[in-house]
């Protein structure tokens, strides 16, 4: 019976060591690696998602489809009070505003562009198994 239990826990202990090895060296893609490590954070400069800031709108949006299907699309603009913000269903490419793209994959979480006249000029992301929109 021992020898039975050792074996059990050698397996046990060698698919746990194989499932890390394949979280921690497999390529995967940078969503999987945000919700992984780096679950949320933001770049002024550079690239994240595919999308490099300073990309016009219609670019960065073509890159981020590529990747996933959103579950929505959200536009948002400031509007006087600047602590209050509109919301649009189309592109707004004048002026400032966001567009956030909702990730209801596994790994659960939300990219947001920050656009001045139609260019990324920054990338956020936001990645958790429990995030939960409110």
């Amino acid at each position: 019976m021992g020898r039975v239990l050792s074996a059990f826990a050698a397996c046990v202990l060698a698919l746990a060591v194989l499932a890390a090895g394949w979280i921690y060296f497999w390529p995967h893609d940078e969503r999987t690696t945000a919700a992984l490590s780096n679950s949320s954070g933001k770049i002024t400069a550079g690239r994240r998602f595919q999308v490099s800031v300073g990309d016009t709108w219609l670019r960065a949006d073509q890159e981020i489809r590529s990747q996933f299907s959103p579950d929505y699309v959200l536009w948002e603009t400031p509007s006087p009070p600047p602590a209050d913000s509109q919301t649009a269903d189309s592109p707004v490419l004048a002026g400032s505003a966001t567009v956030t793209y909702r990730d209801r994959s596994w790994r659960n979480g939300l990219i947001t562009l920050t656009l001045h006249d139609g260019r990324v000029s920054q990338v956020m992301w936001n990645y958790s198994p429990l995030y939960i929109d409110l």
